[in-house]
């Protein structure tokens, strides 16, 4: 149960047993607040098999998105890789990874972050974090 839950129900149980108990509004939609978390999920090209010769000519590319759960717009969107912030307010997302100098058997890993506020930065804050392996064959 999260710690907003059992805040709920204390607050909701001392307001009852105070004798204005009629007076005191109703708390009726608590747990279905409590019950709908937030939730983004990234999916895309997560793991990528590439051969050293095109490794070595061009960037690789991998495209990503994200499902949302229970979030509400508007929303303010941004991907973070390698500590770099690169787009913002987009659900959907291509990179590129360069790869020149890797070798054959190399397995590159790089982290894409994806963070997510609703209700334009008035609501909650999701983020979610994948690695991204390239292997090099």
């Amino acid at each position: 149960m999260s710690a907003y839950t059992e805040q709920a129900k204390r607050t909701y149980s001392a307001a009852r047993s105070n004798p204005l108990f009629d007076e005191v509004t109703q708390l009726s939609d608590i747990p279905a607040l409590a019950t709908s978390a937030p939730k983004i999920v990234i999916k895309g090209d997560i793991r990528l098999r590439v051969s050293e010769a095109c490794a070595a000519l061009k960037p690789i590319k991998g495209s990503y998105s994200i499902d949302l759960k229970e979030m509400r717009a508007p929303l303010q969107v941004i991907w973070i890789t390698e500590g770099k912030v690169l787009r913002h307010s987009v659900q959907d997302i291509d990179l590129e990874f360069d790869l020149r100098g890797a070798s054959a058997g190399e397995i590159r890993t790089h982290q894409l972050t994806a963070h997510v506020t609703e209700l334009d930065g008035q609501g909650s804050i999701v983020q979610s974090s994948v690695f991204v392996q390239i292997f090099v064959v």
